[in-house]
């Protein structure tokens, strides 16, 4: 018989060993930069809607972010496909989006804001704006971050676990294309508010977003066209829209689709400064609220400034917020009583309402009531519910924020102590312990001179820069063409950052923000002529900052704005939302000043203006030269209205009042003066951009010898006769 010797203990450890090394995983290989791209193709071509010839491009963004992501991944172990898809799909963004020009801006270009850890970082999770799960891209973060170019339709490929989208107030990013919509079903979060994202109203794409949960587009060129019933189908999670300042073309009495007001899960829309077109006489109308009544699940709504006829509808059993100030709703406010849920808060001021406050019914509906403000209407009736006073009084006293409420009505209703009034006359003594202080009066509407804070201008070294962000010696863009020209601001005719103030909000076609002016203020024409912007019409063509590119006006519509800005230029003009506009206004809808009915001058309301001026110019030239003493001669009145602007104003106005005759010898008296100042005035700057001084004294002095010595000459030869 055979005997077999026992296996050896290095032998048995050999076999386990083998063993082991048998059933480990193959080592992960590194990718090279070529194998990198070659799946970036792959993803390219498996998108049909994505370009399928960009990655040709030498210069492509495309091409720009496959290099950056087989530069930065290739010869590592620690990356794979969804490392290559996503990098790829964040440097698209980033190279589409950075320092790129589109139909909007022109030529021009913008920085991001910030950009930390953007294509220099391998590491994509780390790029300012991005969170990760994963290792994947979950939302993207780049509000107000001045994106431009147009929005890649390659974050697609981060379709199936982006959850947030949010580009709010990036004014000059542009998107026309949404085909990328269909990959995107983990998106529960778009915002593109602010922006020049493009569509003919809100399109019937938006359906394809079946997980969207918070949707915002106000303020874009998702406008002026209809609301497709279609967008809004499919999207039963959504509950949070807004839609505000924008123009819709509709069918009267069918402004919203049943589609969205059907929403099962809508709680909150937001449809502010909304403007309403008849699609089949294309001219604005008003629709009436009582499509609200069908809205089951809404809880909140804010419809300011939106125009309506008729009154407050049966208000929806879900509703809890109700804001509708200046809404044009007229009638009484018994269907404040309706909704089953109680409202929180109620703004309804600036209205047409009329009749009593139904002070019994309010408690019974509304017992949980924190905001009640009806200032600016006509409830003469009555006074404000006992209840409402009861829990202010009680909160005045021991601050319990049970009781905390905030009330703002008329003096004609506001009797008792409990009333934070808005009006000056509410009759509060200011130093009565026992009565709360009134809240301040809004500033009041006031038109004249100036632009709205959120246009834009061109600052040398800056940028865009808004209008309410500009300070006197900034240099502004005056004129953009093949010799940019830029010009110091010297001085705001207005500059108040609270007053309330209506402006005409002038859109143009293939601009992305409408020019937001006062309606006497001067914008240039097509031919260069400078005119008020109450005599624009629809279809009028505007100059830009660019010569001899003009834009079509395709909007206009009354919108009221905090804040009035008017920077004064050495020219006078200058380039606001690329429209070239005046610094000055007209006195009346005209290019040209009249007198009276009888007296048509020759003279332009922006020769006068800019003529008028001459003088503060002047002064600021001789300060700068070192003439005189440069000082800050910047005062404002109490409505932000320049010292160097109101008196002339108010006298210049006050003259236009008078007889032709009276009128007419003060207007022309005062332009042989102003006409002098302003030939001195190019003389010296002349000589200042000269580097010209010493040959000037040395001028004027020769100019002074010789009329020394033809009068001495004058004299000698006056002896001799």
């Amino acid at each position: 018989m055979k005997i077999h010797a026992a296996p050896s203990f290095f032998g048995i450890s050999s076999l386990l060993l083998l063993s082991t090394l048998i059933n480990l995983p193959s080592p992960v290989q590194s990718l090279t930069e070529d194998e990198i791209k070659d799946v970036i193709r792959d993803l390219q071509s498996g998108l049909d809607y994505l370009d399928q010839i960009a990655l040709q491009t030498i210069d492509s963004y495309q091409t720009l972010a496959m290099e950056n992501a087989a530069n930065f991944l290739s010869g590592s172990t620690d990356y794979d496909n969804d490392h290559i898809r996503n990098s790829y799909a964040a440097g698209c963004m980033y190279y589409a989006t950075y320092e790129q020009s589109n139909s909007v801006l022109d030529d021009s270009t913008l920085a991001w804001t910030e950009d930390a850890n953007w294509i220099t970082n391998p590491d994509y999770c780390t790029w300012f704006g991005l969170t990760c799960e994963n290792n994947n891209i979950i939302s993207i973060e780049l509000f107000a971050n001045n994106l431009s170019g147009s929005w890649p339709a390659e974050v697609g490929l981060l379709g199936d676990h982006l959850v947030l989208i949010d580009l709010e107030d990036n004014e000059y990013l542009y998107a026309n294309n949404y085909d990328w919509f269909q990959s995107m079903s983990a998106l529960k979060t778009l915002w593109f508010g602010i922006s020049s994202w493009d569509a003919d109203g809100i399109p019937t794409v938006l359906n394809q977003l079946t997980s969207l949960e918070r949707f915002d587009c106000h303020f874009t060129f998702w406008s002026d066209g209809p609301i497709h019933a279609e967008a809004f189908e499919n999207l039963d999670n959504l509950a949070k829209i807004g839609m505000g300042i924008n123009q819709y073309k509709t069918t009267p009495g069918e402004e919203i689709p049943s589609t969205l007001l059907n929403l099962p899960s809508l709680t909150e829309l937001k449809f502010d400064n909304v403007d309403f077109v008849d699609v089949n006489t294309n001219e604005d109308y008003l629709p009436s609220l009582n499509f609200l009544s069908d809205m089951g699940t809404v809880q909140s709504i804010e419809f300011d400034y939106t125009e309506f006829s008729g009154g407050i509808p049966e208000l929806p059993d879900s509703l809890t917020d109700f804001s509708c100030i200046f809404c044009n709703l007229s009638g009484n406010i018994d269907n404040l009583t309706t909704s089953e849920a109680g409202l929180s808060t109620i703004y309804l001021s600036g209205n047409f309402l009329t009749g009593a406050i139904p002070a019994i019914a309010m408690q019974e509906a509304n017992p949980g009531i924190t905001i009640f403000q009806v200032e600016g209407n006509d409830l003469w009736e009555t006074t404000i519910p006992e209840y409402m006073c009861t829990r202010a009084d009680a909160f005045n006293m021991d601050d319990d924020e049970e009781n905390d409420i905030t009330i703002g009505a008329d003096v004609n209703v506001c009797e008792n102590s409990c009333c934070t009034c808005v009006s000056s006359d509410c009759g509060w003594e200011v130093d009565d312990p026992l009565s709360p202080a009134p809240t301040e009066a809004p500033a009041p509407v006031v038109g004249g001179f100036c632009f709205s804070g959120s246009n834009t201008v061109h600052v040398q070294g800056s940028g865009l820069v808004k209008m309410a962000d500009l300070s006197i010696g900034d240099k502004v863009m005056v004129r953009n063409d093949y010799d940019k020209l830029y010009e110091s601001i010297y001085s705001f005719g207005h500059k108040e950052d609270n007053v309330s103030t209506e402006y005409l909000r002038v859109t143009t076609a293939g601009k992305l923000s409408p020019l937001e002016i006062s309606s006497a203020h001067m914008v240039a024409t097509k031919e260069g002529r400078m005119v008020p912007a109450s005599t624009i019409r629809i279809g009028d063509e505007l100059q830009t900052g660019t010569a001899g590119n003009t834009a079509i006006v395709k909007n206009i519509r009354v919108v009221t704005r905090q804040g009035a800005y008017a920077p004064f230029t050495a020219s006078g003009k200058i380039i606001v939302n690329d429209i070239l506009a005046s610094n000055y206004i007209a006195y009346e809808e005209s290019e040209y000043l009249s007198i009276g009915t009888e007296v048509q001058t020759p003279f332009t309301y922006q020769w006068i203006a800019h003529t008028f001026n001459s003088f503060h110019r002047l002064v600021m030239l001789l300060g700068k030269s070192g003439i005189i003493s440069e000082k800050n001669n910047e005062i404002y009145t109490p409505s932000g209205v320049s010292h160097w602007v109101d008196m002339p104003h108010r006298a210049f106005s006050w003259v236009l009042q008078q007889n032709s005759v009276v009128a007419s010898v003060l207007i022309f008296t005062s332009l042989l003066f102003f006409v002098s100042v302003s030939i001195l005035e190019k003389v010296l700057l002349f000589v200042l951009n000269n580097n010209s001084f010493f040959l000037f004294m040395i001028a004027i002095g020769g100019a002074i010898v010789l009329k020394l010595n033809t009068s001495f000459r004058k004299k000698i030869h006056g002896g001799n006769n």
